[in-house]
């Protein structure tokens, strides 16, 4: 797979050692590496930001997709790097500017990950 792996970072311009040794050597021989996002807590602040916390509740790191849907009807992505988990973070908040009140967060709503608990994913107010 040496060559494969050397191909996918080159193209991509990263090392993608965290990828290879989450998905391809620890996921696939002990069964405990799993990937699973949580969204924690959505708060609008007295200042009309919102405050989005996800935890990350698994051993594999992977970036997290979110969808903001606001009273308007807006509808936003976004995104939290997958370096933030690289760091060893096991939490990370995500600052939106003021605005009409968020209605609804969900976690890869087109479900391109293949996150192990989904109930955690999707809050409503």
């Amino acid at each position: 797979p040496w060559d494969l792996f050397r191909t996918f970072e080159d193209v991509s311009g990263r090392d993608l050692e965290w990828f290879w040794r989450a998905w391809y050597y620890e996921s696939t021989h002990d069964g405990d590496w799993f990937l699973d996002h949580a969204i924690e807590s959505v708060d609008r602040l007295d200042s009309g930001e919102t405050r989005i916390a996800v935890r990350d509740r698994g051993w594999v790191p992977m970036p997290v997709h979110l969808e903001v849907t606001r009273e308007d009807g807006t509808v936003s992505v976004e995104v939290i790097p997958v370096d933030r988990w690289l760091r060893g973070a096991a939490r990370a908040t995500l600052m939106l500017p003021a605005g009409p009140a968020v209605t609804r967060v969900v976690i890869d709503a087109d479900r391109y990950f293949p996150d192990i608990d989904r109930t955690n994913n999707s809050w409503e107010r």
